[in-house]
């Protein structure tokens, strides 16, 4: 199924209308870097939904606050029972207006082979079950590792002519960050940041950067910004990513595909490349 979306111009996150309960749509960021499908705790209320504590080892850190829905719709696909994460968005990340429904992540997103593609606002959702169709061999597939067993893909990236280094391949980070070790580690120019590196852990100050050259799945830019943080201080789960976080400067350049049940993924060229700011900063859930 094909569903168009919107793009946020300040957090270039991606908004997909979604039906709860029947009602809706409601806005959902869709977010590769998020363990699981959350809704607002002001949607949560006003869909009177009960709430318990969720008992889960992966939710360390993180608000652990959950809800079962009758039904979550997206595009033609409904999700029947589903249980959902409930935050209270405004309260960790200030930036969140009550417009904001809730968060598409792991849980839902990993039945699927899925296709973002920015320059034509397009999410393409399918199924993806046996081996794959024929129309797979065109696509110039590498493979993905979930960051000990973490919902978070892990991907190889090839940095200035050195690597491979690990990094999270995140919808939601609204800009390709990577660690000061791994900064001092290329000898980079640190110039100081004029922006937000915020999550869901806190703030930090971070430093920004201009990377010669990156290629990861068989493509490559040049002059790539990015930032340099301590992603520990922003969030609970990002001491686990070994050197960076592949975002939307990157991911906006090219049509990029992840089919998770069978952890690959690839990124197609249709030579439309262009560059925004770096925007808005934020780390895994």
């Amino acid at each position: 199924m094909e569903i168009k979306f919107k793009l946020d111009k300040e957090t270039h996150h991606i908004h997909v209308p979604v039906y709860v309960n029947g009602e809706g749509p409601f806005d959902f960021t869709l977010d590769t870097g998020a363990v699981k499908t959350t809704l607002s705790k002001t949607l949560a209320k006003k869909l009177d939904l009960k709430t318990y504590e969720l008992m889960d080892r992966k939710m360390e850190g993180l608000p652990a606050v959950a809800a079962k829905v009758n039904s979550l719709q997206i595009g033609s696909d409904t999700f029947d029972d589903e249980e959902v994460l409930i935050i209270d968005f405004k309260s960790v990340l200030p930036t969140c207006t009550d417009k904001m429904g809730g968060v598409i992540g792991h849980t839902t997103l990993k039945h699927y082979k899925m296709s973002i593609n920015y320059s034509t606002q397009t999410l393409r959702l399918e199924p993806s079950n046996g081996h794959g169709s024929t129309k797979d061999d065109a696509i110039p597939w590498s493979p993905f590792n979930y960051i000990k067993d973490t919902h978070m893909i892990g991907i190889h990236v090839t940095i200035n002519g050195q690597g491979p280094f690990e990094f999270v391949l995140d919808t939601g980070a609204g800009g390709t960050v990577i660690t000061p070790e791994l900064a001092n580690k290329l000898n980079l120019d640190l110039n100081p940041f004029d922006g937000i590196c915020r999550g869901i852990g806190g703030d930090a100050e971070g430093h920004f950067a201009t990377l010669d050259q990156l290629s990861v799945g068989g493509v490559n830019v040049e002059e790539h910004p990015v930032i340099v943080i301590n992603m520990e201080k922003i969030s609970p789960k990002c001491h686990l990513i070994p050197d960076g976080i592949l975002g939307y400067p990157f991911l906006q350049q090219f049509e990029f595909v992840i089919d998770y049940p069978h952890e690959k993924f690839a990124f197609i060229d249709h030579g439309h490349t262009t560059i925004d700011s770096v925007g808005t900063s934020r780390c895994c859930e």
